[in-house]
């Protein structure tokens, strides 16, 4: 987290300037306080100077403390903006097989819950634990001008409270620890729930469904409570200890005054400054329980902030015209998916991969894009064993799953890339999507994933993403899966249709009539 502080030394140093001042005056406003008491049990004509001067010094304080909240609330913003685009990017930045190693829910729960908490418990409190430190560092040194021996007393006793937190500090870390995983696990069931809306309405189980969910959110927010309570102890007793010391701490200035070492006006400015020191100890010592709190959430989010981004740019700019698979092997829990696979793909020729629901058709396109490790056996690109790296960017696949986002089309089929319009309503004519080939066809925007199009609509704008980039190799996973026999004519038609690339068709359900059209058939 320390990278992220220092990235905004600028906003940093001026955070700290204006505590310091804003500190600074607070203390003079002690003494000023002191001196116009003195000034008018004397009677003094001072007294209307030291008021006036008083009067500056709070409008000084007031104005330094709103600069500080101003500087700290954009540190606090800038620390979580970036906080929360690293994770994103390591997100994304993740291979195939880490990424699928965590559900949606979990990913949703990292970004929006624990960012959330390290704002709450760290990010929050550095700028208040700044601010209290410093004056009560500069409160302690007036102090220690005014008389030695109130500051020894008060160092002690004023510090008490500091304590508390590392007393229980591994009661509050459990307890944190423990709702960061129930509210985790919550994210995850309301995002299984919410996916599973249509089965839950079909099999008419909306009020078991409510109960699991109510019985989740119960054991959560318990767990909320039992961390807020601990911490509300902690609380409890810093105030106790901090009031009980600032009684002790009056009683001894009281004696001063009556040995004659005060005089009324240096008695009220030191019962001033302790009081001011009595806020920030309490606020340290929240703001050490908070960050006691904090660690295991930062610890929790630490592996996605330090990125390897495994989608290594493609520097081999050699193109694809030859891909071999050689007695490639694969099991997966034990069990041989894969045995001996023999296979060439050549340059603009068209090949189909057939076999049963779970033959491995698919795990041998994650075996080529470098998503599942061979057990044995080579894949060679251009005679050379496959890197993941040579092939970035050169292969495109379609899979049997239909994602729109929530955008218009020209933005879900140029994937925010700039990709004139032109193109894509070539490509639009290309894939029969005339309804949509206008600039006002392009600007149409895709509803709730894509409830507005028909399966038919929404598998051919995936083949446009994919054909408006012209890559080597075109892989399309299960093209026809879920699509009505019309609609799947159609496609299949749109696919023979396909020139100038090497195409590589995954599919159990390809007519029979239209297999000649492929160059070759491999079955599994």
């Amino acid at each position: 987290m320390k990278n992220y502080i220092l990235k905004h030394k600028k906003e940093l140093i001026k955070l700290i300037l204006f505590i310091i001042l804003a500190s600074i005056s607070a203390v003079f406003i002690q003494f000023f306080r002191g001196y116009v008491l003195d000034s008018a049990i004397n009677k003094s004509k001072d007294v209307i100077f030291y008021g006036i001067a008083m009067f500056l010094l709070i409008v000084l304080e007031i104005l330094f403390t709103y600069l500080f909240f101003i500087t700290s609330n954009k540190l606090t913003s800038v620390y979580m903006e970036d906080l929360r685009s690293d994770i994103f990017k390591s997100i994304l930045s993740k291979n195939y097989k880490d990424f699928y190693a965590n559900d949606k829910g979990n990913y949703i729960s990292k970004l929006i819950n624990e960012v959330a908490l390290i704002d709450e418990k760290f990010s929050s409190n550095l700028c208040t634990f700044l601010q209290v430190s410093i004056k009560a560092t500069l409160v302690l040194i007036s102090i220690f001008l005014l008389n030695w021996k109130l500051s020894i007393i008060a160092i002690f006793l004023m510090t008490l409270p500091l304590y508390i937190p590392k007393l229980i500090q591994n009661k509050i870390k459990n307890l944190n620890i423990k709702y960061v995983n129930s509210i985790n696990n919550l994210t995850s069931l309301l995002n299984d729930y919410l996916s599973g809306y249509e089965i839950i309405h079909n099999y008419s189980l909306t009020q078991i469904f409510i109960k699991k969910f109510i019985d989740k959110n119960y054991n959560t927010q318990y767990d909320f409570y039992k961390m807020r309570k601990i911490s509300s102890l902690s609380r409890t007793l810093s105030m106790i200890l901090s009031y009980f010391s600032f009684f002790i701490v009056v009683i001894f200035s009281t004696y001063l005054v009556f040995k004659g070492e005060f005089t009324a006006g240096e008695f009220f400015a030191a019962i001033g400054l302790v009081d001011q020191l009595s806020w920030p100890i309490i606020s340290i010592s929240v703001n050490i329980q908070n960050f006691i709190a904090a660690k295991p959430v930062i610890n929790s989010v630490l592996p996605y902030i330090n990125i390897v981004d495994s989608n290594i740019k493609n520097s081999n700019t050699e193109k694809i015209s030859n891909i071999v698979f050689s007695n490639v092997c694969f099991s997966y829990n034990e069990k041989n998916l894969i045995k001996n696979f023999n296979a060439e793909f050549k340059e603009n020729k068209k090949y189909l991969i057939r076999g049963e629901s779970g033959s491995g058709k698919t795990t041998l396109i994650n075996l080529l894009l470098g998503f599942e490790k061979l057990d044995s056996g080579n894949i060679f690109i251009n005679g050379k064993v496959c890197e993941t790296e040579d092939i970035l960017g050169k292969i495109s696949i379609v899979r049997q799953e239909t994602f729109l986002f929530n955008d218009t089309l020209r933005n879900n089929i140029s994937l925010y890339e700039d990709i004139n319009d032109e193109n894509i309503l070539k490509v639009l004519n290309t894939i029969n999507l005339t309804k949509f080939s206008s600039i006002e066809g392009l600007d149409t925007m895709i509803e709730n994933l894509g409830i507005n199009l028909s399966g038919g609509e929404k598998r051919r704008i995936m083949l446009a993403r994919a054909l408006i980039r012209k890559k080597d190799v075109l892989i399309l996973d299960e093209p026809l899966a879920n699509l009505d026999k019309n609609n799947a004519h159609l496609i299949e038609d749109l696919i023979l249709k396909i020139n100038d690339v090497t195409l590589i068709v995954i599919s159990h359900t390809f007519s029979e009539e239209k297999l000649k059209e492929f160059d070759k058939i491999y079955s599994l």
